[in-house]
């Protein structure tokens, strides 16, 4: 099933905006994602939803923060540890009121940092920070697990030094160590293809070893040295899946500063790529 980040238009920063624009064009089954502006009231969103039925699934920072938190579930520092922890919780609560079953994001670091990457505290090993977050994922997994939720842990695209999921042994021996059965991976194949290259392995075979806990797809394309979300231009990104498996899940448009029309053929295009599979 073809699904559309509200991150995907250009002005996106007021929720109910872009969910207005989703509605004129037809859009219903959207992933609520995190570049939007602080939301006090979710009355409109419940109401909207029933209206228009939307089918709803959670991606990141939403809902969004009062005051922006970058979110690490392997931090050391008790405050933003509580905040990372509370994000979680928020989210799957909300997915639980949606009734929406899946919450995906990006799952830990190796330090915090601000809002503008700058290095927060001191800087972990990778069994260290692991260790934290098989405890701390494994608890917002079991917290999921009441409302039949599941959670997805994001693939990285190996840029930063401090990142972790680049990997799919990273992301293997993590989800064996964590042990939930509502515990997955989000594919972004837009990730894979810088990590891939940056790290010289196959992506084929990277899919081939977590296709079995795939629980979603972030799908954008870029220009092999950032991530710049771009429409997807071919298939090829898309050829490495099973055709078995990519049927079950949610493909999720993701690019990013779109207008209405470029929205609308990226949508088309990911449409005809899956119905063509």
């Amino acid at each position: 099933m073809i699904f559309i980040s509200t991150t995907c238009l250009n002005n996106n920063k007021n929720l109910f905006q872009v969910l207005e624009k989703y509605a004129k064009l037809g859009i219903t089954n959207i992933e609520l994602g995190s570049a939007h502006d602080y939301i006090e009231n979710f009355t409109s969103l419940f109401k909207w939803q029933k209206e228009y039925d939307f089918d709803f699934i959670i991606h990141g920072f939403f809902p969004p923060n009062k005051k922006p938190v970058w979110m690490n579930l392997a931090s050391i520092n008790k405050e933003i540890l509580e905040i990372s922890i509370w994000v979680v919780k928020n989210a799957i609560e909300l997915c639980r009121k949606l009734d929406s079953n899946l919450y995906s994001f990006h799952g830990g670091y190796l330090y915090d940092f601000d809002m503008n990457h700058k290095q927060i505290g001191k800087e972990l090993s990778k069994k260290e920070a692991y260790s934290l977050l098989k405890e701390n994922i494994g608890e917002m997994c079991d917290y999921a697990s009441q409302y039949s939720v599941n959670i997805a842990i994001e693939n990285m695209n190996a840029t930063l030094p401090q990142v972790l999921f680049n990997t799919s042994n990273e992301i293997k021996d993590f989800l064996k160590a964590v042990s939930r059965k509502n515990l997955g991976v989000l594919i972004d194949i837009g990730h894979l293809k810088l990590a891939s290259q940056r790290l010289g392995f196959d992506p084929k075979q990277f899919i081939k070893m977590l296709q079995e806990k795939m629980f979603e797809i972030h799908v954008h394309e870029n220009n092999g040295v950032e991530d710049d979300h771009l429409l997807l231009k071919d298939t090829k990104l898309l050829d490495i899946f099973d055709k078995g498996v990519i049927a079950k899940i949610p493909v999720t448009l993701e690019s990013t500063k779109l207008s209405e029309k470029q929205l609308i053929e990226g949508k088309n295009f990911l449409d005809k790529a899956i119905l063509n599979f």
